[in-house]
């Protein structure tokens, strides 16, 4: 699938589109949404156990909570940048059932203005 990491190890089931979301410059009073991407090759559904900010400032919607063999989900993660200013970098921590159980992505941003 175009857009998608490859995995050099064999063990990830799960792919992703991007673990990083470079957002440059973003003005303060926006909501921000970054889109990942999470497509399963592996051999067997895979479940997601949780997703976990590494803040309550970040919300998150996934459109299913597990992924079937061969299908993919999006996972957004939303930050009101109200009351925020200079460099961020969100993280979320992603459980899932696979073989490696745990998968980072993050969101860098500049809050102007």
């Amino acid at each position: 699938m175009k857009g998608i990491e490859e995995d050099s190890t064999g063990k990830e089931a799960i792919q992703f589109s991007t673990k990083l979301l470079e957002l440059g410059n973003i003005d303060k009073d926006t909501l921000i949404e970054g889109r990942f991407v999470l497509k399963n090759f592996g051999k067997q559904d895979v479940k997601i156990n949780y997703v976990n900010p590494d803040c309550t400032c970040t919300n998150y919607d996934i459109s299913k909570d597990y992924i079937p063999v061969n299908d993919s989900i999006i996972l957004t993660l939303r930050f009101d940048t109200s009351g925020y200013t200079g460099d961020q970098n969100l993280t979320a921590v992603i459980s899932t059932d696979s073989e490696i159980k745990f998968y980072k992505v993050q969101m860098k941003f500049t809050i102007i203005n």
